[in-house]
């Protein structure tokens, strides 16, 4: 990521350069209009022109690191994190609140949706940071993530003062975005992910099973969603709140919420599990366990086809029973999902990114 971003500051000040040359030039009067104003608005002699340039690669520069730290800069941090709260919040809408217009429910729908995507964000960022701050000596060990920015030693010092501080500050956020976005019901779920978000780092020293727990972390975005929308639009009578609610509404609606979370459940595990080969070798070198290293490349592979079929299976059922529109479709991407395992190799660390790639465009 330093490469590119150095490339980047090449490619914005190169023109500049050769702009300039142009100036030392003698142009023939047909050409002398057409170089003279594109020197004028980039030469570098312009002050302002040269100051905000500057403050922006300064200002790159200092961000770059707590971006990475936090996951921002990928597409797993904005698709597989929020999308279990996003669809189930949609799903819910479209299903459970007959009684609304159709533009009633697409803006009250809406609304939710950004709550939750902030929310789910500002948690995620901060359990993913907290993780990289424990797991940095390992990290350190391992060529897949040696890049980020603590073991890389890009934040170290102050900075990981800052580090510290930056994990703080969103865990904060977070718990203003949930008071204030939206209902109190939903913070006691959110803080349970906290929770397991807290013990993360630790599990993958002590139990093969860590998939488990990140698989049921990224999937407790369906509970989180169910009962903000259910909290607001479809309360438990006589439940009271926190807690007692939240129980009440899961137990409730179990038979709704059951197949989606399954459903949720299943395509992480099978993401991680695929996703973990990739580091097995070097994992084994340092003392970590894994539920890749216990199962090995070919029962992994195995487990992976019969936890992508099953998920199959949940997503064509809970599209039949949301009455949506040529559900059937619906199990396409997957079907092509299945298909990839044919060329999956999961002793190439490559061949499992591309897989885990294409899962999360599923």
């Amino acid at each position: 990521m330093s490469r590119a971003f150095s490339a980047l500051g090449y490619f914005i000040s190169a023109p500049c350069t050769e702009k300039v040359q142009l100036k030392n030039l003698t142009p023939t009067d047909s050409d002398s209009a057409s170089v003279r104003p594109s020197t004028k608005n980039a030469s570098p002699k312009n002050p302002r022109h040269r100051y905000l340039q500057q403050n922006w690669i300064t200002f790159r520069r200092f961000t770059s690191p707590y971006l990475r730290l936090a996951r921002l800069h990928t597409i797993m941090a904005w698709a597989i994190f929020p999308a279990p709260a996003l669809y189930t919040a949609i799903l819910f809408h479209a299903t459970q609140l007959p009684d609304m217009t159709p533009l009633t429910k697409m803006v009250k729908c809406l609304r939710i949706c950004a709550a939750l995507f902030v929310s789910v964000m500002s948690y995620r960022a901060a359990g993913l940071a907290w993780d990289d701050l424990i797991d940095r000596e390992y990290d350190a060990k391992v060529t897949r993530s040696k890049i980020r920015p603590l073991p890389a030693g890009e934040l170290t010092g102050k900075k990981l003062d800052g580090a510290v501080f930056c994990i703080a500050l969103l865990s904060g956020l977070t718990i203003i975005l949930l008071q204030v976005l939206l209902a109190p019901e939903v913070f006691p779920s959110f803080f349970f992910s906290g929770a397991i978000f807290l013990v993360y780092p630790f599990l993958k020293r002590v139990t093969y099973y860590t998939q488990f727990f990140g698989a049921w972390l990224i999937s407790m975005g369906v509970i989180q969603a169910w009962v903000a929308c259910a909290a607001i639009h479809d309360p438990v009578p006589g439940a009271g709140s926190g807690w007692g609610h939240v129980v009440a509404i899961i137990y409730r609606d179990a038979i709704k919420l059951g197949p989606i979370f399954l459903m949720e459940f299943l395509y992480e595990l099978a993401h991680e599990l695929i996703y973990g080969c990739q580091d097995t070798g070097e994992d084994m070198e340092i003392g970590l366990f894994s539920l890749s290293i216990l199962c090995g490349y070919k029962l992994s592979r195995l487990i992976g086809f019969i936890l992508v079929s099953c998920f199959a299976g949940l997503v064509g059922y809970c599209a039949a029973v949301a009455s949506l529109p040529a559900w059937p479709l619906t199990v396409l991407p997957v079907f092509w999902l299945m298909f990839n395992f044919v060329s999956l190799d999961l002793a190439i660390p490559k061949s499992c990114g591309t897989w885990a790639t294409q899962a999360i465009k599923v």
